[in-house]
């Protein structure tokens, strides 16, 4: 709450409100396309970073995203979500490209992470 100033001819009195604003309480729903883009950057960063997909299940994590996210109904994709859907599309707007560099490779190298799901 904002302390509110009220002016008179004497002075300045400084009234406290004694309610807070309703927007306090109130969460507008994260637009849908934001929260695809928030998605499709945190599968970027666990794919770049080789990061495990229970990252997301982290409560730190999640503390991070309340905090300093712009989007604060946005919630965190399950890992079984991360995994199962989220994963897949990105490997498929990808795929291609992926694809036609492996065509053009003398070798390849790959590595999995057979501990997590």
């Amino acid at each position: 709450m904002e302390p509110v100033v009220r002016q008179s001819e004497e002075s300045n009195v400084v009234v406290q409100n004694a309610q807070p604003k309703i927007t306090t309480f109130v969460h507008k729903p994260v637009p849908v396309s934001k929260a695809q883009q928030i998605d499709r950057q945190l599968v970027r960063m666990i794919a770049k970073g080789h990061h495990a997909s229970r990252m997301v299940e982290e409560p730190e994590l999640k503390k991070i995203f309340e905090v300093v996210s712009q989007s604060p109904g946005y919630k965190l994709p399950t890992r079984k979500t991360l995994t199962t859907s989220l994963v897949l599309k990105l490997c498929d707007e990808y795929g291609s490209s992926i694809m036609e560099k492996l065509s053009a490779a003398t070798a390849v190298c790959l590595t999995t992470d057979g501990w997590t799901l």
